[in-house]
């Protein structure tokens, strides 16, 4: 696959992926899909599927010669384990911690330049 289309399934999947765990909240959406925090935890998720998935299905042992046969099938089981349907994680205290005072940060920044004080 190429490194563009790599990562843009990454992040499509993250936007899927917070859209139902977020249930419509788009104000945390639009909030969290902007931190570093979540971004910095969602990649280490990413990169610790992808070890997983490369050791359960033993892609180093895969002949070259005999890659292409088995090509399509590794592809479809690659969507599979990035599906946000078997997907069971949630961003750690951390993460959520980090987000959520950026969050009330700028909320409270933004109330405050509502109304003519200083931020």
């Amino acid at each position: 696959m190429h490194e563009d289309k790599y990562n843009t399934v990454m992040y499509e999947t993250a936007i899927q992926y917070l859209t139902t765990i977020l249930d419509g909240d788009t104000w945390a959406f639009d909030k969290l899909t902007k931190t570093k925090m979540f971004w910095e935890w969602w990649k280490r998720q990413w990169e610790r599927r992808e070890n997983s998935f490369s050791q359960i299905h033993q892609l180093y042992k895969i002949d070259a010669k005999d890659y292409n046969e088995v090509s399509e099938i590794i592809h479809e089981l690659w969507l599979e384990v990035h599906s946000i349907e078997s997907l069971n994680i949630y961003p750690n205290n951390v993460v959520m911690e980090a987000t959520y005072r950026e969050m009330i940060g700028e909320a409270i920044g933004g109330d405050e330049r509502k109304k003519g004080g200083t931020a």
